[in-house]
């Protein structure tokens, strides 16, 4: 029990501080190094880092488990559907631009975390933990969003002050991350709020909504239908399906 209190607490100060992390590194970075310099490695790599002690203890309870007969190794759905996207993905590799390399970098960004999820899904979970990382996911949700308002109302100098690029629209590999980008040519933002782009932060924030909207049916089941309706419009909209929009 000691072992899983442990990985739940790792786990929910990762679900906290992971959506901070260009922030933080951002920030960081600034009061080490100064202006004008590309994130730090040594800052960059705490989700890792923290993300292997959260697997060795899962490893560890799993073994334990294991030993048990109580480990829930049997594939189900969710499995299969991640073993054939991964299959996907190495045939599409070997049939067009053959890059084991360039496979091998988007494996970190797109098939580890699911990966990690196939493993740790097999761990148990209490039910006060479940309900307070749904909790917090909300309430970081909502304070990305006000924050992300806030953001278009703020000047120039005070992403400055904390270590943003002067620059918009633009990754600079060398660089500073930019604070924000703007519309086309027009002089809009777009909001990213704490993320390191307006499409990263947009996804992110279909977990916190998908919750809220999960949590709304349980409750007020007869409102549920239109929200869902108005939230899958909003983010049809937001990634330029206007055509469907339209006819919907």
């Amino acid at each position: 029990m000691f072992l899983q209190r442990l990985r739940e607490r790792l786990v929910l100060l990762l679900i906290v501080l992971l959506p901070f992390h260009a922030f933080l590194v951002t920030v960081g970075t600034k009061l080490i190094a100064g202006s004008g310099h590309a994130p730090l490695p040594s800052l960059v790599l705490w989700k890792e880092c923290l993300l292997l002690v959260i697997l060795a203890i899962g490893f560890a309870e799993f073994v334990r488990l294991f030993r048990q007969g109580s480990a829930l190794v049997r594939p189900d759905i969710l499995d299969a559907l991640i073993g054939l996207f991964i299959l996907i993905s190495i045939v599409v590799t070997f049939s067009t631009h053959g890059d084991w390399r360039l496979f091998l970098y988007g494996m970190k960004y797109d098939v580890f975390p699911l990966l990690l999820f196939v493993f740790l899904r097999r761990l148990p979970w209490s039910d006060a933990w479940k309900e307070r990382a749904g909790i917090l996911l909300i309430t970081v949700g909502g304070l990305f969003a006000a924050y992300g308002v806030t953001t278009l109302l703020l000047p120039p100098a005070y992403f400055a002050f904390l270590g943003y690029s002067d620059l918009h629209s633009l990754y600079i590999p060398s660089g500073s991350l930019a604070a924000f980008q703007h519309i086309g040519t027009l002089d809009i933002r777009r909001i990213q709020s704490v993320m390191s782009g307006p499409n990263q932060f947009g996804l992110w924030l279909i977990l916190p909504a998908a919750l809220l909207i999960t949590r709304l049916g349980r409750t007020h089941p007869e409102n549920t239908p239109a929200v869902l309706r108005w939230f899958s419009l909003q983010y049809m909209r937001k990634y330029g399906m206007d055509i469907v929009w339209l006819l919907l």
